[in-house]
């Protein structure tokens, strides 16, 4: 199965201020990209939202930053 990979304004502008100060969060969202162009779906379907153009779901995909070494509850 293959699926359409449509960003958004909003997350290109947000990517482009986040690169500034992780620097790999370009190589994090190829991986993801690249592991979702192969068939592995990754992410949780948005009820109720459906795609313009057809009858597609919205999926959103969160993507781990390899720029913090562990996420929210694991800080002291």
């Amino acid at each position: 199965m293959s699926y359409d990979i449509r960003v958004t304004n909003r997350f290109k502008k947000d990517a482009k201020k986040y690169k500034k100060k992780y620097r790999n969060i370009s190589n994090d969202l190829d991986e993801v990209i690249e592991e979702i162009k192969t068939g592995e779906l990754k992410g949780t379907v948005i009820p109720n939202i459906k795609m313009a153009d057809n009858e597609n779901n919205v999926i959103k995909v969160r993507v781990a930053n390899s720029d913090i070494p562990c996420g929210e509850r694991g800080r002291i």
